[in-house]
């Protein structure tokens, strides 16, 4: 892989999927992915001097968003405000990424459009992540693996919008939203480049796990019913960063 290309190609790619909140006018499931394993969360570890230290490209990077209902889907982006990651001898050994909630952006609607600033502003309000309060989350990595051949997490990759083919490496880390502060593990796909790295991933959460609960599941008896909003919302990170070194 071209390092300069990576870094000046055309672009991150966004998902072309449909999303969270408003529906379209047919029934819908959750996103089929891995499932992240959630837990308490748990210690960073401290970064010694020895590290070699890399910045995210927040231009190029993204963290992205499908959530669903039973009629429909929407789909967006939260930008990065800044991001780190941290190796010793070409293994991540700590890194940080922080997510400008006051920006989530929506992809599957006309920018400026009614439905767009309706969406827009309810998924900032108190509802859902109440940016006013909280206007940015956390990823703190604590741990990075290599996944074993016949892992069952290279077992349930596959090719599709929702899946990373060929993951690599297992990341655990914290995840903070809304002062709620939760270790995630998944799979993820990452590259080094001469002083490249590029960290892919796809996976679902629970999002009433951080509190994030409008119209959840439990709170309807009929599955099927319009204003039901599926728990479950599939996050994606696409993350390039280059070395400070």
């Amino acid at each position: 892989m071209n390092p300069e290309t990576m870094i000046t190609g055309p672009g991150v790619t966004r998902w072309i999927v449909f999303g969270l909140a408003i529906g379209l006018t047919y029934c819908v499931s959750d996103p089929k992915s891995h499932e992240a394993i959630v837990a308490n969360a748990q210690q960073v570890k401290e970064i010694t001097s020895k590290a070699l230290n890399y910045t995210v490209a927040t231009e190029i990077s993204e963290v992205t968003w499908v959530g669903t209902k039973p009629t429909g889907r929407h789909n967006g982006i939260i930008p990065i405000s800044e991001g780190k990651i941290s190796t010793e001898e070409k293994q991540i050994i700590g890194g940080a990424v922080t997510l400008n909630l006051n920006q989530i952006d929506i992809l599957d609607l006309p920018t400026g459009s009614e439905d767009y600033a309706k969406l827009n502003n309810h998924l900032k309000s108190i509802d859902f992540f109440d940016v006013a309060t909280y206007p940015k989350a956390l990823f703190e990595i604590t741990d990075v693996t290599d996944i074993k051949k016949n892992d069952r997490w290279l077992k349930e990759a596959k090719k599709g919008e929702f899946f990373i083919e060929a993951p690599s490496h297992l990341v655990t880390g914290n995840l903070t939203i809304k002062d709620v502060e939760l270790s995630i593990t998944f799979p993820a796909k990452i590259e080094f480049s001469d002083n490249l790295i590029h960290a892919r991933a796809k996976f679902n959460i629970d999002r009433t796990k951080w509190g994030v609960s409008y119209n959840q599941e439990s709170k309807f008896v009929d599955k099927a019913k319009d204003g039901l909003i599926y728990n479950t919302v599939n996050v994606g990170f696409d993350i390039k960063a280059k070395s400070t070194k």
